[in-house]
């Protein structure tokens, strides 16, 4: 360790020249939202769950249900871009994109009567 520098610095630092990473981004930010959410927030929490699931073998995940003081509720969804892992390369927006091709698979497969909006930075996309 480098004297002055954390250990969890130290350790991005690794990640960062093991993976390669093309690009300087440490969280991705998505959201998820749906009308049906305001009349169920159980049902939002566990579709939260089943999105987290394809995260979380590699990569930290964290959500929060936001519907209190919104008329439109949706759940917002925060991805480490490094993994648990040294071997597993950081998510670049290219293999973000990839892992929310798996969420937009998820959510036609087990909601096809469903309309839920991906909102990932500027534009959105319905699915």
């Amino acid at each position: 360790m480098v004297f002055g520098e954390t250990p969890f610095k130290t350790m991005q630092t690794n990640f960062k020249s093991v993976s390669s990473q093309e690009e300087d981004q440490n969280i991705w930010h998505f959201c998820i939202s749906s009308r049906f959410f305001s009349s169920n927030k159980y049902f939002s929490l566990g579709l939260a769950n089943q999105i987290a699931q394809i995260f979380k073998d590699h990569f930290q995940i964290m959500y929060a249900y936001d519907g209190k003081k919104t008329n439109h509720p949706h759940i917002h969804f925060a991805v480490n871009a490094y993994s648990y892992y040294p071997t597993v390369p950081a998510l670049t927006k290219a293999r973000f994109t990839s892992y929310l091709e798996k969420v937009k698979l998820l959510l036609r497969n087990e909601y096809p009567n469903t309309e839920v909006q991906i909102l990932f930075k500027e534009d959105s996309q319905n699915v």
